[in-house]
């Protein structure tokens, strides 16, 4: 299931040359892990919008019965400042 929710991002775990674990906060979830694979891509879509303690508009893919969803998409809603 996807969805979209404000997240602020609280801890980035390096787990690969080009991905990232994530910790968010949500309001409509609480807190979140996440896989945001590609975020450390020059190039990729999520490449600079997953700084600490930005806000951002964060879209997952939620599985039943898993620990850690996927980062799909993050728009930056409120930048660091």
């Amino acid at each position: 299931m996807r969805s979209t929710t404000p997240a602020w991002v609280l801890r980035r775990i390096r787990w690969s040359d080009t991905s990232l674990i994530l910790h968010l906060y949500s309001l409509d979830y609480g807190r979140i892990s996440a896989m945001a694979r590609g975020a450390l891509r020059p190039g990729g879509r999520l490449h600079g919008t997953l700084e600490l303690f930005s806000g951002i508009a964060a879209t997952l893919s939620r599985r039943e019965g898993r620990d850690m969803d996927t980062l799909i998409d993050a728009a930056v809603e409120r930048p660091t400042p």
